[in-house]
């Protein structure tokens, strides 16, 4: 059997060439299958240099508590929103469940850890840092040597959850947990309010909840959100009441109601291929976690799961023990507890994530219960990642204190119109900071300079480019949406 490898970049630009011409994943993937006869096909993440003063969020400790394993996606958001740090996203896309991802200064990193390169250092973020490590957020730094790591993204905002009015409150205790403001999430919500702005959220969020009983103009916001590039985090037996209502069935081609099957035994099976997902970037397990409530796991019928969707965890031994005859299945390695996919196989469309329970901070172990929440964090920065507006920097090599400077940038995606916000680390000035075209006065210190262009658009989305000079002499410019580029 062969293998096709593919790097990340090259990734993205199949999706967007199966975009342009209107060709389903699904049948991208028909065809590789065919030509190939059944070759792999593999994504590899790009190994990025870091050098000496990086810090690492270290996301692998062996015994996971909330301290460790949620509240740094609340110093990631703190860094992105607050003080515009991208933050570098390491996942070894080879490595085997709880592997290392990369090794720096002599020690291993595991679990997708959080990079934030030596050029954003500075003493302001060096005090944020040491707040969030105060509260148990495991941080090494400075750095003592450079060092590589694959880089599956560059996170640089955050999405914005819309939260399903009928159990919200399930919920919020993962931001409570995680430290993320109620700023980043609408409460009582309904996928009505999606169309506003094409979509204030980026993110809808269904848990335990009775979707068959929306209205028809629910039913359809939600349609529309999706097939717009939305995405959809679902759990408890909203997921098969869901997959139930016409052209709602995302992820399979029919699921069977959660009244007529019986309850998977854990411990379930991590299915070896998704380990290096994003979704799955947790330490150990959290089956016993998704066993509460009254869908602890989905069971298709016998049309079965969409080819495209992956289930990642599941029970290879499913048994359905309820006495209707019609649905009295084994489903060997059928029956999952998290699913998630591109709705109806359609790399246009939303990515869809199902997880299974009606909490995930009540049953197993309290490990359990981090990794349960890291995943609906993970799907989070998924959405994010995808979701963000592009912004692009136009800006020159700033060498003479007190000369002025041309400086551009635009935004791209989301709805416009847009708001701009230049800002920068030193005493320079903009003449016009609101504006995407400015001149920029140097200051007397032109060295360690950081210039960031905030873009936000008319639905509150907000992402932004950075400038980062750590001398007079060659600059870095990134655009996080392609790749580091050096003059």
């Amino acid at each position: 059997m062969k293998t096709i490898i593919f790097h990340k970049e090259q990734e993205l630009k199949i999706f967007r060439f199966l975009k342009h011409q209107n060709i389903r994943w699904n049948q991208f993937v028909v065809f590789v299958l065919l030509f190939s006869l059944q070759e792999n096909i593999v994504a590899i993440n790009p190994i990025h240099s870091f050098a000496a003063g990086t810090y690492i969020i270290d996301m692998g400790q062996a015994h996971q508590t909330v301290a460790n394993g949620l509240k740094p996606y609340g110093l990631v958001y703190a860094l992105n929103l607050n003080h515009h740090i991208p933050i570098s996203w390491s996942i070894n896309s080879e490595k085997v469940k709880d592997g290392v991802d990369f090794t720096a200064n002599g020690k291993d990193y595991k679990g997708g850890s959080f990079i934030i390169s030596s050029e954003y250092i500075t003493s302001t973020i060096v005090t944020v840092i040491n707040a969030w490590k105060a509260k148990g957020v495991v941080v090494d730094g400075p750095s003592a040597s450079s060092f590589t790591a694959p880089v599956y993204g560059t996170i640089t905002s955050w999405p914005r959850a819309m939260l399903d009015a009928a159990n919200d409150t399930k919920i919020t205790p993962y931001f409570l947990n995680a430290e993320i403001p109620s700023s980043s999430f609408v409460l009582n919500a309904d996928p009505t309010m999606l169309n506003i702005c094409s979509g204030p959220g980026d993110v809808y969020i269904l848990p335990h909840a009775d979707p068959d009983s929306w209205p028809a103009n629910q039913i359809t916001s939600l349609k529309n959100f999706i097939n717009a590039g939305g995405f959809l985090f679902a759990g408890c037996h909203a997921v098969s009441v869901l997959e139930g209502i016409p052209g709602c069935n995302f992820l399979s081609n029919n699921l069977i109601l959660n009244t007529n099957h019986s309850n998977g035994t854990a411990p379930f099976t991590i299915l070896a291929s998704t380990v290096a997902h994003p979704i799955m970037q947790f330490i150990g397990t959290l089956a016993e976690a998704l066993q509460d409530g009254s869908e602890m796991i989905y069971v298709p019928g016998a049309a079965g799961w969409r080819a495209t969707t992956t289930l990642a965890i599941y029970d290879p031994n499913y048994l359905n023990t309820k006495p209707n005859p019609d649905v009295a299945y084994s489903f060997p390695n059928a029956a999952a507890c998290l699913a998630y996919g591109r709705a109806f196989g359609n790399s246009s469309l939303g990515m869809v994530m199902y997880e299974a329970g009606h909490t995930l901070n009540t049953k197993g172990t309290v490990a359990q219960q981090v990794s349960a929440q890291r995943a609906f964090f993970n799907f989070l920065i998924l959405a994010g990642l995808e979701k963000q507006v592009t912004v692009a920097l136009n800006v020159p090599i700033i060498s003479s204190p007190g000369s002025v400077y041309a400086l551009s940038g635009s935004g791209q995606g989301g709805s416009l119109p847009y708001m701009y916000y230049w800002s920068n680390n030193n005493s320079g000035t903009f003449s016009s900071p609101t504006l995407n075209t400015t001149n920029y006065t140097a200051p007397e210190n032109v060295n360690n300079l950081i210039i960031t262009l905030q873009v936000t658009d008319v639905c509150g989305r907000t992402n932004f480019n950075a400038y980062s000079q750590a001398t007079s002499l060659p600059i870095e410019l990134i655009d996080f949406k392609a790749t580091v580029r050096h003059k």
